[in-house]
């Protein structure tokens, strides 16, 4: 009787611990989620608004050290979760915003080691080049710019900083409205 508990209970702990590393696999490399919690991003998200980031875009990371392995670029218009360079381990959700790298994509130093010369990588339909000495950046902005900390305050993100792409709600931001008109 006792060697029939026992076996449950290494049975039971061993399901246990398989099922916390799916877990903790899944959410750091695949889908996490986060909440907003101010008005920086207002009217698309609200504050204490729940959304899903799917964690390999831009870049596909080793599961559970969460090592960068493949970045690409961010996708112009698009919210992401990234990291606050300011301070670490603080993160921030920000529209990506047009900065020129659009199209450029990169693999990491330790892909490229045995590599030499341009290698041509075929994402989304699109060729692109990977470039072994660029450091690949992205911009972000808040669609509240009056309550917004971004890329105007601490400059472009690497890419390797940023955590995730928000995938549900979908939004999409096209860039701050033009400024209404002084009256006469």
């Amino acid at each position: 009787m006792k060697k029939i508990h026992l076996r449950l209970i290494a049975v039971l702990g061993v399901t246990i611990l398989t099922a916390y590393a799916l877990v903790m696999t899944v959410k750091t490399s695949v889908v996490d989620f986060a909440r907003v919690s101010n008005e920086s991003m207002l009217p698309y998200l609200t504050p204490y608004q729940l959304l899903v980031i799917a964690k390999f875009s831009p870049c596909v990371r080793l599961p559970l050290i969460h090592r960068p392995l493949w970045c690409g670029s961010c996708e112009k218009g698009h919210a992401y979760v990234l990291e606050d360079p300011r301070k670490p381990g603080r993160q921030l959700v920000k529209f990506a915003v047009d900065d020129g790298t659009a199209g450029e994509q990169r693999a990491t130093p330790r892909l490229l080691k045995q590599l030499t010369g341009d290698i041509i990588w075929f994402t989304q339909s699109k060729a692109a080049a990977v470039k072994p000495g660029a450091a690949a950046q992205c911009r972000f902005e808040g669609s509240n710019r009056e309550h917004s900390v971004d890329s105007r305050h601490f400059g472009p993100v690497p890419v390797e900083r940023v955590l995730g792409k928000v995938v549900f709600p979908r939004v999409y931001y096209a860039g701050p409205r033009d400024e209404p008109a002084a009256k006469p």
